[in-house]
């Protein structure tokens, strides 16, 4: 038998240690970016969302363009709260559930219609939760669906109670 050989398993643990370190290096390095991004979307002069020229005053903001913009105050800020990719993965997880098992169609708003008694969308909640905790406890395999799957389920049934609870406190009933 060739020597050669002899340190392969050195060899293997020196690159998976390497692999490891890129990594890590990637993370911080990506964490560092989303952090610096955030802070620049926080500022009210972020070149993101404003002219750098424009002057702000408590309710307006003036631009060199002679544009007038209401001021950021407290409104709610969408493209910081919610993340696109994973707004993206809800909207593939619906669109998958769009189909029923006889292959009709049905409308991606239908889950607005109301999904039921808050007890059944609690139940359907609970069995996905059951999954991620499998998931994330280091059991997938006795999980009935992936994990992202799940987390989109569980994302549907919040918010459809949610919606629910809403009406029922008479927020966001049609009019």
């Amino acid at each position: 038998m060739c020597d050669c050989w002899k340190d392969s398993g050195s060899v293997m643990n020196q690159l998976r240690d390497l692999e490891r370190s890129a990594s890590k290096i990637i993370a911080e390095r990506a964490a560092v970016k989303r952090a610096e991004i955030r802070v620049q979307m926080e500022k009210v002069d972020s070149p993101l969302f404003t002219d750098p020229k424009a002057t702000a005053g408590p309710t307006i903001r003036t631009f060199e363009s002679g544009a007038i913009r209401s001021a950021l105050g407290n409104k709610l800020q969408y493209s910081g709260y919610l993340n696109p990719l994973v707004l993206k993965r809800y909207a593939e997880y619906m669109k998958k559930h769009q189909t029923l098992p006889d292959g009709s169609q049905r409308a991606a708003d239908n889950w607005q219609l109301g999904c039921g008694e808050l007890k059944n969308i609690l139940d359907s909640k609970d069995r996905h939760d059951m999954d991620v905790k499998l998931h994330i406890g280091g059991y997938s395999k006795e999980a009935t669906e992936d994990l992202e799957e799940s987390l989109c389920a569980v994302m549907f049934n919040t918010m459809a109670m949610l919606k629910q609870v809403m009406e029922a406190n008479g927020r966001g009933n049609a009019e």
